[in-house]
């Protein structure tokens, strides 16, 4: 009885609401509204016509949404006048190739239109479409699509008489009952019917049921629709556009909105060639609001600096001409960083920048953020953070030359985090800093105010049993060496004793590193020729389980000479290579 109550034209079952009584009054007007309803409903496609019922199945619901080609993630399509680029067959791109202009529809129906039932129409709505492949979550991106535009199909289905939709499966759900007026035999029969109704609860169960049959095929699926959208999302972005973007904003790869704020800044108007011109000012656009982008003569300090100082309190034409001649990647940070933490005071900014000019690049960004966040917590001291830093910069010179920020990440990783270190112990504490107080100073203060909070002097603990403690040598061909270097002496340390009686030798920390080398994540070499003396410290790569070079010190940690760091290289590579024939074998 319930699929004969489905299949009937909405214009019949309308007639159950006490003020649609009068369409039954009159015969002759009842046979002609329901031959009208069923010619109606015969001409529509054969999936529409389960829909024009006021209670519709959810199988049939769902058959229809099936035809529409809701559960196909992304489609291409390329016509002679339009390029469309289709999400989950409700919401697509569209690009017109003679003005290449993108606009955006999504699908509506209208089952009054026998003709067109089912038809696009324009929508200033944009979707966060991410631009890159790289985005975190795959499902959301085609899960928000459709049940956004599934809100607005349920609606055109009640404008055009739908009033709920029927699931006889299921108990669980607070089911409503209604009298259903249908004919059997040539009479009007009435039913008590079960139906969810659409205004309440019916739009998160009919969300619920096409997530579950959208996700049916797992994660995969959505890692392949996202990479069909990546390929062709750039055909409807204009690339000119989007790198002005990158450039003013500053924003990464991993943006999930990218599409929307690089469709959105193509349509300000703003003149590309001369954007272009100004390359160098274009971060400082960052904080205005879009509207003022194209205003006249932007690109002169008579009319940018006012805009700047409603937003940065203390720029001035210098501070901002120094900050031009930073790298790219540099100059957003120091800009972005200062405006968030300093309150847009860059001259602080400005002096930590003017101590680290012969690092990496990478490496200068790393410290901008760490000294700046310093900077916001505590502005008194500015003048300690300032002294550490450049105390750092001294003593980690030759890294700047020697040791690749991306193939040596972890050995930077290990120098920022004592730096790290070092002024989270001047935060903590009320002391005065020495002008002349050089960075192996500074650490042993640190290290004695750590062991003081955890309670752990040397004194108290069990030097005997850290003595004890071993580990197995390294292996290597040292034949090359003693033909380069005859006098060399080179000796590897594999016991705490060994680490102690060097670190007390040579005045540095290396003791503090007997965990590491116990654990095997760590080597220490002792070098000594032609009366030089060096301690040579290795750590391994997780990623590839090689040694990889992570300190070099001699006496009191100061720097070693360009023959021992020749001797070093040569080391390591032996060590690798006969550990890479050792796991051959």
């Amino acid at each position: 009885m319930l699929n004969q109550a489905i299949a009937i034209p909405r214009l019949i079952t309308l007639a159950v609401n006490d003020d649609c009584w009068q369409y039954w009054d009159n015969e002759k007007k009842r046979d002609i509204r329901y031959k009208k309803a069923f010619e109606q409903q015969e001409q529509l496609p054969e999936y529409l016509q389960p829909l024009v019922t006021t209670h519709v199945n959810i199988n049939d619901f769902m058959d229809a949404m099936q035809q529409l080609g809701v559960f196909r993630l992304a489609k291409f399509e390329d016509e002679l006048t339009y390029s469309y680029l289709t999400f989950c067959g409700v919401y697509r791109l569209c690009l017109h190739k003679e003005s290449q202009k993108v606009h955006a529809e999504e699908l509506r129906m209208n089952l009054n239109e026998v003709i067109t039932p089912v038809f696009w129409v324009n929508t200033p709505y944009l979707h966060d479409i991410p631009a890159f492949f790289s985005c975190v979550s795959y499902s959301n991106l085609f899960l928000k699509i459709l049940i956004h535009q599934l809100a607005k199909i349920l609606k055109d289905l009640m404008l055009s008489g739908m009033a709920y939709i029927q699931n006889e499966n299921i108990s669980y759900l607070d089911a409503r009952y209604r009298n259903v007026i249908i004919e059997e035999n040539g009479e009007l029969q009435t039913y008590n019917q079960e139906y969810f109704a659409i205004q309440n609860i019916d739009f998160n169960f009919l969300s619920k049921q096409l997530s579950e049959r959208l996700m049916w095929a797992g994660n995969k699926r959505f890692l392949g629709g996202t990479r069909y959208v990546a390929k062709h999302i750039w055909l409807f972005l204009d690339k000119e556009y989007v790198s002005l973007y990158q450039r003013i904003y500053g924003y990464t790869v991993t943006q999930e909105n990218a599409f929307k704020c690089f469709h959105q800044f193509s349509y300000l108007g703003i003149d590309k060639v001369l954007f272009k011109q100004h390359e160098r000012w274009l971060p400082w656009l960052s904080g205005l609001p879009s509207q003022q982008l194209t205003t006249p003569n932007l690109f002169s300090y008579n009319v940018l600096l006012p805009m700047l100082r409603d937003i940065y309190v203390n720029v001035t034409k210098k501070q901002m001409r120094q900050i031009n001649q930073l790298s790219k990647k540099l100059q957003q940070k120091v800009i972005k960083l200062s405006v968030k933490n300093e309150g847009g005071d860059f001259s602080s900014m400005l002096s930590a920048v003017s101590l680290m000019k012969v690092y990496p690049c990478s490496i200068q960004c790393w410290l901008v953020e760490l000294i700046s966040n310093k900077f916001a917590i505590a502005p008194n001291k500015k003048q300690g953070w300032l002294l550490i830093l450049n105390r750092w910069c001294d003593y980690f010179l030759s890294m700047a030359s020697d040791v690749k920020p991306v193939k040596q990440r972890e050995q930077w990783q290990r120098a920022i985090n004592q730096l790290k270190d070092v002024l989270d112990w001047y935060y903590n504490n009320d002391c005065q800093l020495h002008k002349n107080q050089q960075w192996p100073a500074l650490v042993r203060q640190e290290q004695a105010w750590i062991a003081n909070l955890n309670d752990c002097e040397r004194e108290g603990q069990d030097l005997e049993q850290l003595y004890a403690q071993s580990w197995l040598m390294a292996e290597w061909d040292d034949s090359k060496l003693k033909q380069a270097w005859p006098t060399l002496v080179l000796t590897e340390l594999n016991t705490g004793q060994q680490l102690y009686v060097e670190g007390c030798e040579q005045e540095h920390c290396v003791f503090s590193y007997l965990q590491d080398c116990y654990e095997g994540q760590y080597r220490v070499f002792s070098l000594n020729h032609d009366g030089e003396r060096a301690t040579l410290g290795l750590y391994v790569d997780l990623v590839t389980l090689q040694y990889r070079y992570d300190q070099l010190r001699g006496k009191g940690n100061s720097l070693s000479s360009k023959t021992m760091q020749k001797i070093a290289k040569l080391l390591i590579s032996k060590i690798n290579k006969q550990k890479h024939r050792k796991c051959k074998t």
